[in-house]
């Protein structure tokens, strides 16, 4: 599986800035997962849970944040959540 890089800001602060190995979002019309090599696109996110598999770990070493919606940009080598606020 094709790492990428994840980066997840807030109003106040970077989050989360790293690489993963797959990420699952809380998108407009239900929950989306992005891998390493995704194509591009925007799109809105509601208030849900995101779920980040860090690149080189298991899954018990998934890292879930809760948003409150935002919005989230997606290319082949790095996807960017710009979150309203992590809850």
């Amino acid at each position: 599986m094709k790492d990428f890089n994840v980066e997840i800001i807030t109003p106040e602060k970077m989050v989360f800035n790293g690489s993963a190995q797959s990420l699952i979002v809380p998108a407009h019309k239900g929950y989306l997962g992005v891998l390493g090599g995704h194509a591009q696109f925007i799109c809105a996110l509601n208030a849900g849970k995101v779920t980040i598999r860090p690149a080189g770990r298991e899954a018990q070493d998934e890292q879930v944040l809760t948003i409150t919606g935002g919005m989230m940009e997606t290319t082949p080598a790095k996807t960017t959540i710009l979150a309203d606020s992590i809850g």
